[in-house]
């Protein structure tokens, strides 16, 4: 019965956006850099909007990218390597393009130098998002790709509305980069009873199920450290401790993602996405505050 209830929850309807994961880790760094751009100073709302418009394009774009003809899900790709242009949708190509007018206007605006920045950010999102071949045991180096690009993302967000980067905007961006990479490696731990039964070799199938679980909770404590990171050079107050609030719905992705129920699977993914949202909302509310 309590497995019943679980799957009727409201975490496994179908209408869940499928999108929710991709627009947490897109908007996160952007909502915690600009948190730290208002500390310092007023931030101009165009560029603010800017930064906002080149995150949320470009993961829509390399999302696009990385769903392959007759993909049905974010993890099951089945054609190895990139599209074939003629494959890719026109709406695809249109955020890419939209992207990369966005982030040449604020380079122009800024500094042109902040356009190698960008080139990072995509080419580690785009390491994150190519398909890999069913044959292929890919290493962590898409995880690392991704906390890479979240970080870029963030740092990039405090550069343009702030045109400096302080210590702080340094520390802030590590929440949304290590609870990015904890979803990412959440949803391939949870792909793991299925994946050698469709003959699909498992990303983090070098590691183990054990070894990867471990760097799953290794990241979590460090999303949980950031408020001790600032508050130690006494760049702030308590109020950077905000996030600290949403520590005990930690304990939802904890106790799912080690059921048998595929359906738990799926919502400990979902519920540690939208950790990643109301906790980077949160840190900036409380870097802005401090």
């Amino acid at each position: 019965m309590r497995a019943e209830r679980g799957r009727s929850s409201r975490w496994d309807r179908p209408h869940w956006p499928p999108q929710a994961g991709l627009l947490a880790s897109a908007v996160a760094p952007v909502v915690v850099g600009t948190g730290v751009a208002t500390h310092f100073s007023v931030v101009p709302a165009g560029r603010s909007l800017g930064a906002l418009g080149v995150a949320l394009a470009l993961g829509l774009g390399l999302e696009g990218l990385r769903r392959s003809p007759g993909d049905q899900g974010l993890t099951r790709v089945q054609v190895p390597g990139w599209p074939a242009l003629r494959q890719i949708p026109r709406s695809t190509v249109a955020w890419l393009a939209g992207a990369g007018v966005l982030g040449v206007w604020l380079a122009a605006t800024t500094a042109w130098w902040l356009l190698a920045l960008g080139a990072l950010g995509c080419a580690a999102a785009l390491v994150v998002a190519r398909p890999s071949a069913p044959t292929h045991v890919r290493g962590l180096e898409p995880l690392l790709a991704l906390a890479a690009a979240e970080l870029l993302a963030g740092w990039g967000t405090v550069l343009v509305e702030l045109g400096r980067l302080p210590w702080l905007g340094l520390v802030a961006a590590i929440l949304p980069a290590s609870l990015a990479a904890a979803i990412w490696l959440l949803a391939r731990i949870r792909d793991l009873p299925t994946d050698p039964g469709a003959g699909r070799l498992s990303s983090v199938a070098g590691l183990s199920e054990k070894g990867s679980r471990t760097l799953f909770h290794g990241l979590l404590v460090l999303s949980l450290a950031v408020p001790l990171l600032i508050t130690v050079p006494g760049l702030d107050g308590a109020e950077c401790f905000l996030p600290w609030l949403l520590a005990p719905l930690a304990e939802g992705p904890l106790r799912n993602s080690s059921s048998a129920e595929p359906a738990l699977r799926v919502r400990a993914v979902r519920q540690l996405q939208l950790l990643l949202a109301a906790s980077s909302v949160l840190l900036a509310v409380g870097i802005w505050a401090g």
